[in-house]
């Protein structure tokens, strides 16, 4: 990993600290709100409006399941598992349904994901590959960075078509 993606990622795990705590807030509020809304199933018209806040409390629980993935990967160092998991639809989500400054923070962490040049310690080049390949001309494969030879068609790491 780079010296500006080391202080990329950084930056990233504090975005993610950030939206989870605050996530993790609008979970507990929506929680109690649920509840408060249930006592009133006796009263038909409260009853119905019951539904709304479970039905957010379950999207901000999916919000709070995949920033802590997130997090997860950036504590772990894993850009691959970071890109991959980093989706702007995920922080309009939370930016709707989970609070404004989780789904805010979900933004900047996605636009400091998508800076990210490093592929993670997942994307370490299969050396033994490489030498039990010969001394032929290589190449780097432009998705992953494994060296690869020449007339190779796909990318044996990760089937990249060359």
């Amino acid at each position: 990993m780079s010296d500006p993606d080391s202080g990329r990622l950084s930056s990233i795990k504090t975005y993610l600290l950030v939206a989870l705590i605050f996530n993790i807030l609008s979970v507990v509020g929506l929680a109690i709100a649920s509840l408060i809304f249930l006592l009133f199933l006796i009263i038909p018209v409260l009853g119905f409006i019951a539904v709304i806040p479970i039905v957010l409390l379950v999207l901000s629980l999916s919000v709070l399941n995949r920033v802590n993935q997130m997090r997860g990967a950036a504590e772990r160092g894993d850009i691959a598992a970071l890109k991959a998991l980093n989706s702007v639809g995920w922080a309009v989500i939370g930016l709707l349904f989970a609070g404004i400054i989780t789904g805010i923070m979900l933004l900047l962490a996605n636009g400091s994901i998508n800076e990210l040049q490093g592929r993670g310690p997942a994307a370490a080049p299969d050396q033994s590959w490489v030498q039990s390949q010969g001394t032929g001309e290589m190449k780097f494969c432009p998705s992953c960075g494994t060296k690869i030879p020449k007339s190779a068609a796909f990318c044996p790491k990760c089937g990249t078509r060359q």
